[in-house]
């Protein structure tokens, strides 16, 4: 079950940069993405490595064939994250082109990510790597009971450091707003309603949005989290916004919003019971 670090520091995100992700053996980012992190990267696509990707098919199989990794979306095929509690270091990775997606390195394609989402680009957190590879959240639901994974060619993707990181506490109606690994701003939220609390675990931002629904104030950030309503701000998702509880969704006050929407789309945002 997901706990919080405690203290103001982000010691499970430092902790499992340290010394690996999880017992799988799967290391989280290490320096060498943090480095690439900060470069720009080329705008042209290099060429699919060989036995691994293709432009027009993964092991024969048309692309456009792929399951679209989208907010609601089942993606059925899907690892679930198997560390839910872990920061990931702020490394999130924006995909050039379609994405195509493994269940394990050099594994089995079950889907493609497209490279804009929500009206903006798509960006995603990283939560793992191997040589020549990253592990990504998608901006899907899985069939399982976790948020949904993916392996991609690490050289298909930019990447980027977002230095802000979302908590929040289900049982405690708390919502944190953390940089640089500590805890900037807390306000009161409330989660979710008594019959459809909200799903704890390991997502991320989707996009600061406006949805004319949420009024007086229509700002709300979608998460990856699915929903069992039409959704907020994305359809089929779960949001961050102003207003009473709501199925599934984190209220927070007024003047927490436009702190919280600072963050930058793909910015992991973990949930604790």
């Amino acid at each position: 079950m997901p706990r919080e670090a405690s203290g103001d520091g982000d010691s499970l995100g430092r902790r499992a940069v340290a010394v690996g992700l999880f017992g799988a053996g799967v290391g989280l980012v290490s320096g060498a993405l943090l480095s690439r992190a900060r470069r720009s990267s080329s705008s042209v696509e290099p060429s699919a490595p060989a036995g691994r990707l293709s432009g027009v098919q993964v092991d024969g199989l048309p692309r456009r064939r792929l399951a679209a990794a989208l907010p609601g979306a089942i993606v059925a095929l899907a690892p679930c994250d198997a560390a839910p509690s872990y920061g990931n270091g702020g490394i999130v990775a924006h995909p050039r082109r379609p994405l195509i997606v493994f269940d394990l390195p050099g594994g089995q394609a079950f889907a493609r990510v497209e490279p804009t989402l929500l009206g903006g680009q798509a960006w995603l957190p990283i939560i793992g790597k191997k040589p020549g590879w990253v592990q990504l959240l998608l901006p899907a639901r899985s069939s399982g009971p976790a948020a949904p994974t993916g392996w991609a060619d690490a050289e298909r993707v930019t990447l980027a450091l977002s230095r802000h990181e979302i908590r929040v506490l289900v049982g405690s109606g708390r919502a944190k707003l953390v940089f640089a690994g500590r805890i900037t701003k807390t306000w009161p939220a409330s989660c979710g309603t008594p019959e459809t609390p909200t799903l704890v675990g390991r997502t991320f931002v989707l996009a600061v949005a406006r949805d004319a629904r949420r009024q007086p104030d229509p700002l709300v950030l979608p998460l990856s989290v699915p929903s069992i309503h039409a959704g907020c701000g994305a359809s089929g998702v779960i949001a961050i916004h102003t207003g009473p509880p709501h199925p599934g969704c984190i209220t927070v006050p007024p003047a927490a919003l436009p702190v919280l929407a600072r963050t930058r789309r793909g910015s992991l945002v973990r949930i604790f019971p």
